[in-house]
């Protein structure tokens, strides 16, 4: 069996000598890393769409002066 995510546990979600089912849970993981990384990737795809939303802006500019002649 592997383990199915990868984070610092902060909380056991069973006792020692318990029995344990194929699927319980066995720890809560610490969801701060990954919130901060979803948080920086939405940040970045907002950059992304904004840039293209410039450079489309711009394309269409020059398209339209390069017509004309100028």
């Amino acid at each position: 069996m592997s383990a199915r995510g990868s984070g610092i546990p902060r909380q056991v979600q069973f006792t020692d000598g318990a029995l344990v089912k194929s699927g319980d849970p066995l720890f809560v993981i610490d969801q701060r890393p990954f919130r901060m990384a979803l948080e920086a990737a939405t940040s970045a795809l907002e950059v992304a769409k904004s840039t293209l939303i410039y450079a489309e802006g711009q394309f269409h500019r020059d398209e339209t002066l390069s017509a004309n002649g100028s």
